[in-house]
């Protein structure tokens, strides 16, 4: 949450891109951001964003560090493409090191496993920043 907040004192809103997360509420029900911010992002990131870059890494090394850094980068990189900011672009990376590396904390106990584990980490962080999101847009 420190991080956080220190991004957002040093980048200005542009910084964030069209989504950031002050923005949804003027437009969106609290449902829908409820929905897909605890739920459909989840699973949905968590696919492309771990599961994904994970594997395919994993079929041509072994190292850890490798699977954790391509799995961040391209999370981040999802996240710019979909209209973040440069801001976020670097919040993002540093946020999808450590879903990075649960799921590949898990993978030895199998794919569905890590996935899951993964996913609710990824949700319970949305909800953090949807919380903080909610309190700094009012």
């Amino acid at each position: 949450m420190l991080l956080i907040w220190t991004f957002v004192t040093i980048f200005d809103e542009s910084s964030f891109g069209s989504i950031a997360g002050a923005k949804i509420f003027k437009s969106e029900s609290i449902i829908f951001i409820g929905v897909m911010t605890l739920c459909w992002a989840p699973l949905f990131e968590t696919l492309l964003g771990q599961v994904i870059p994970v594997e395919l890494v994993r079929t041509i090394s072994s190292s850890k560090i490798q699977c954790i850094i391509a799995s961040a980068l391209l999370f981040s990189l999802g996240h710019f493409l979909g209209g973040a900011g440069w801001g976020q672009l670097l919040l993002t990376f540093l946020a999808g090191l450590p879903l990075a590396a649960l799921y590949v904390k898990f993978r030895r106990q199998g794919i569905a496993k890590s996935f899951y584990a993964s996913a609710i980490a990824h949700a319970t962080h949305n909800a953090a920043v949807l919380l903080l999101s909610y309190v700094i847009a009012r």
